[in-house]
């Protein structure tokens, strides 16, 4: 199975609205909803390119997370930052192909939205990504 097309199309993220909070001396946190609604063309085939496999239109809505510390007292300023959803987002997919004929292959759509749901849900807590902006260990804890 290969990616014979894959394009996120002309849509846009909507982003907001913008909450900042402070959770400590040394923590701030910035949630912001966001939105993503767009025609896409993945197309997934088989080896032989007699089955293929598609999604054409993708809907995503979730409320994104920004845990900003520590915050520094000199350049960067913040010394990490935790990416999370604190819910699961809501995402949908509108498929093409063998995969818009449910009755030919029960189950098939349903796994395809499980195994895109299990890929968001590594980002809702108590799981998170996080990044450095600085390398002094001693500052800097994720």
């Amino acid at each position: 199975v290969y990616f014979s097309r894959f394009t996120l199309g002309k849509g846009v993220p909507e982003l907001g609205p913008v909450e900042v909070m402070r959770r400590s001396e040394r923590h701030v946190q910035v949630e912001l909803d966001m939105r993503y609604s767009s025609n896409v063309d993945i197309l997934l085939q088989t080896g032989g390119g007699t089955i293929s496999f598609g999604i054409r239109k993708l809907l995503f809505s979730g409320r994104l997370c920004l845990a900003l510390r520590p915050l520094l007292d000199k350049a960067p300023v913040i010394g990490g930052v935790q990416l999370f959803f604190a819910n699961p987002p809501r995402v949908e997919l509108m498929f093409a192909g063998l995969a818009n004929d449910v009755a030919g292959f029960p189950g098939l759509t349903q796994k395809v939205k499980q195994q895109v749901g299990l890929l968001f849900r590594s980002m809702v807590l108590p799981n998170f990504l996080s990044f450095q902006t600085t390398h002094d260990e001693k500052v800097v804890d994720l």
